[in-house]
């Protein structure tokens, strides 16, 4: 076996390397698996002295192409609109709205006081500090604002937070939103 492993040559690792790349219709992991499959088998035989080169040292694995998110088409936000008016609460369609039609982060939405909001009669803002204390104004659509001005009449007057814990009744500041509120709503409506 030892006279095996010392007959392999670079060029023969190259070669057989880059065949079994063109076999493999999968993604990069397979080709990417039998790599560091050789890699680690070499560096095995480079520790045992049975060979005094390793021919996989200078190969690098094959890259992987991160791939972007998708965002929601026309058709999809639709969707997920008349889910959540239809079975969900005031909060989870405010929630959601503002999630689809401002393009805040979920801890940005989470932090909004009341205060922040800037409702006119045709116009409106939320007052969003945002990553690294980064004050921006961040403009409302109609739809937007009609749904805060229903929300904000829900609310109690003594709430400075706009959302709240649903069964706690204390602000969601500090707990990560997408482990409550999005990720139940999207269990719960998701027509997708």
């Amino acid at each position: 076996m030892s006279a095996k492993v010392l007959d392999i040559s670079r060029r023969t690792f190259l070669i057989r390397s880059f065949h079994s790349r063109g076999t493999y219709e999968a993604a990069s992991e397979s080709p990417n698996r039998s790599l560091v499959s050789l890699k680690r088998y070499f560096g095995w035989a480079m520790q045992r002295q049975i060979i005094h080169y390793d021919p996989s040292a200078p190969i690098k694995l094959v890259g992987q192409e991160d791939v972007p998110p998708r965002h929601l088409d026309d058709q999809e936000e639709q969707a997920v609109v008349a889910a959540v008016t239809k079975e969900g609460t005031l909060r989870d369609r405010v929630l959601i709205v503002l999630l689809l039609y401002t393009g805040l982060r979920a801890r940005e939405i989470c932090h909004l006081r009341r205060d922040q909001v800037k409702l006119g009669k045709r116009s409106g803002t939320l007052e969003v500090i945002g990553k690294r204390n980064k004050y921006h104004e961040v403009p409302l659509n109609t739809t937007a604002r009609k749904v805060l001005e229903e929300y904000l009449t829900t609310l109690p007057s003594q709430s400075i937070w706009l959302f709240l814990l649903a069964r706690q009744k204390r602000p969601c500041r500090n707990v990560p939103l997408a482990t409550l509120s999005k990720s139940v709503l999207m269990q719960r409506n998701s027509p997708l």
